[in-house]
C-alpha cells in the first residue's frame, strides 16, 4: 500500500534537519506519540521574506529616503515588543518544563537504561530528547518566527542606525542591519533549543520534576542576565559588532556543548 501524499510531504518537511532532530527519529517519535505529524515551520516563507527585507535594506543605499518610510514604523514594533517578549518567555518556559519533565521521567522509570542500549551514541539520544520537546511546542516557535520576520525590520533598522549612522557608515550600518535581522531570527530557534537541552540535562542531573524545572529556568534566566550585562559594556567597532550579532549565536552553542558533556558524564556506566 502506498503512503498518502500528505504524509510523504509531512515527512519530507524535516529531512533537511540532522537525523536526531527529525520526527521520524525513534526517540523523537516515542516522545511525540500520536502528535508526530505536527506541522514544521514554514522556513521557505521566512527565508523569502528575509531576503526581501535584505533587498529593502540594500535599496536604502541609493534611495536614502526609504529610511524615512520604514524607521517610523518602529512605533508599531515598540508597541508589539512587550507582547512578543511575554510570548517568547512563555515559549521558553513551556519548552524547559516539557524537556526536564520528560527526561526526569525517563530516569525515574529507568527507561533511560533501555534508551542507552539503542544503536546510537548517548549524545544523539540526549539531542533527540531535546528535539522532541521542541517539536511539542513548534506551534509557538512558528508563530514567533512569523511575527519576528514580518514585524521586526523597523526596530532592527532603528537599533543599528543608532549604533552606526547609515549616513556616516553606509556599508557597515546596512550590513549590521541585515546580519542583525538574521541573528534575531536564528536566535528564535537556537535559544529555545538551548533551553530544551538545559531541561534535558537537568532532568538527568535532578530526576525530580519540580527541581529539574526550577533549575532549568534558573540557568536560563542567568544566561539571559549575563548576555544582557555583556551588551551594556562600553564597546565600539568590531567588539560591539560581535557582542550584538555573533555572541547571541555562539553563546548557546557553548552552553549546550558544556551541558551535554555534563549529561554524558552523569550517564556513564558506574
Amino acid at each position: 500500500m502506498s503512503t498518502p501524499i500528505i504524509i510523504q510531504q509531512e515527512r519530507a518537511a524535516d529531512l533537511w534537519l540532522p537525523r536526531w532532530a527529525r520526527r521520524s527519529h525513534p526517540v523523537v517519535r516515542r516522545q511525540l506519540g500520536l502528535n508526530w505529524r505536527t506541522l514544521a515551520p514554514e522556513y521557505t516563507t521566512i527565508l523569502r521574506v528575509y531576503l526581501f527585507q535584505v533587498a529593502l535594506i540594500a535599496a536604502t543605499y541609493p534611495i536614502p529616503f526609504l529610511f524615512n518610510i520604514v524607521v517610523p514604523l518602529n512605533i508599531a514594533f515598540i508597541l508589539f515588543l512587550p507582547l512578543a517578549l511575554v510570548a517568547y518567555g512563555y515559549c521558553l518556559y513551556r519548552i524547559a518544563a516539557v524537556a526536564s519533565y520528560q527526561m526526569a521521567r525517563e530516569v525515574q522509570q529507568e527507561s533511560v537504561e533501555l534508551l542507552k542500549m539503542l544503536p546510537m551514541p548517548n549524545r544523539e539520544m540526549l539531542l533527540a530528547q531535546a528535539a522532541a520537546a521542541m517539536w511539542k511546542r513548534v506551534d509557538l516557535i512558528s508563530t514567533l518566527l512569523m511575527l519576528g520576520v514580518f514585524f521586526s525590520l523597523p526596530g532592527v533598522m532603528a537599533q543599528y542606525a543608532n549604533l552606526w549612522s547609515p549616513y556616516e557608515y553606509a556599508m557597515v550600518s546596512r550590513l549590521a542591519m541585515a546580519l542583525g535581522l538574521a541573528s534575531m531570527l536564528l536566535r528564535l530557534v537556537l535559544e529555545p533549543f538551548m533551553v530544551s537541552v538545559i531541561g534535558v540535562v537537568m532532568g538527568v542531573a535532578l530526576p525530580h520534576r519540580a527541581a529539574s524545572v526550577l533549575w532549568a529556568l534558573g540557568i536560563t534566566g542567568m544566561y539571559f542576565l549575563i548576555l544582557n550585562l555583556v551588551r551594556q559594556l562600553p564597546l565600539n567597532g568590531v567588539a560591539r559588532f560581535g557582542v550584538e550579532i555573533a555572541l547571541p549565536l555562539v553563546a548557546p552553542l557553548v552552553v549546550m556543548a558544556l551541558l551535554l558533556q555534563l549529561a554524558l558524564y552523569l550517564l556513564r556506566p558506574d
